[in-house]
């Protein structure tokens, strides 16, 4: 493909050599040009003596670029358990040791190289086009007390698409369990568990052996001896 046509020529009228160009539709215009002013025999053009045509051509040539941008990311988040908010959204920040990284990639909009975004339960956000072997890191902001697990929170972007994974749990216990039934045994009381063994020292009253015993228990302990006098009906008593 022709670029450009330069004509040089010496000019009859300032006896000087000259150049003109032409670029568009080059070698028509170039060849219609010195044709018009050589002239003839009858009618003298300003073109003395020979001319000196230089012809530039343009040639196609495939460039291939390579892009650079092909790294990405996928970040999930799942939850499960028992009484849990479905619709709950968790908090997470995404950073790049990159801080040149501005603007949207993907589903983010990033600032110097941070992003932050929210994903409930079920809920994914794709990042696309960072440039390869940068770090990046992807941490939670409030676990919301669940017990959290994850894979591929850290990494180097590469020239695929990354999975990175979050999944939340939480187990509210309930007072009885269903496996476990209700003891409904029935504890004796402490505080009075002493009266029973106190009932079982004391003899009956039918029992006259252990009256006599408990009686003469009693006052031998005090320091007295009783003498009955079966005449009298009284009981006498001699202190020692």
């Amino acid at each position: 493909m022709v670029k450009k046509v330069k004509v040089t020529y010496f000019d009859r009228n300032l006896q000087d050599y000259k150049d003109i160009e032409f670029v568009e539709d080059a070698l028509k215009k170039a060849t219609d040009w010195i044709n018009i002013n050589k002239g003839n025999e009858k009618t003298l053009g300003f073109i003395d003596g020979s001319v000196s045509i230089q012809v530039e051509y343009q040639m196609n040539t495939e460039v291939k670029v390579i892009n650079e941008r092909l790294g990405g990311l996928v970040i999930t988040n799942t939850v499960s358990g028992n009484d849990i908010n479905q619709n709950q959204k968790f908090s997470f920040t995404l950073t790049l040791d990159d801080t040149s990284i501005n603007g949207i990639y993907g589903e983010l909009n990033f600032v110097d190289g941070v992003a932050v975004f929210e994903l409930a339960n079920g809920e994914n956000v794709t990042v696309k086009g960072l440039p390869k072997n940068i770090s990046y890191s992807v941490v939670e902001n409030d676990t919301f007390g669940y017990t959290v697990t994850s894979e591929k929170t850290k990494g180097k972007i590469n020239g695929e698409i990354e999975l990175v994974v979050f999944h939340h749990y939480k187990e509210n216990k309930s007072p009885l369990s269903e496996n476990e039934p209700p003891n409904l045994s029935v504890k004796p009381d402490e505080s009075t568990s002493h009266i029973t063994n106190i009932d079982k020292d004391i003899p009956k009253t039918e029992d006259k052996t252990f009256i006599s015993l408990w009686i003469m228990f009693v006052i031998v302990s005090g320091g007295f001896i009783i003498i009955v006098s079966q005449k009298s009906g009284k009981y006498k008593v001699d202190k020692k």
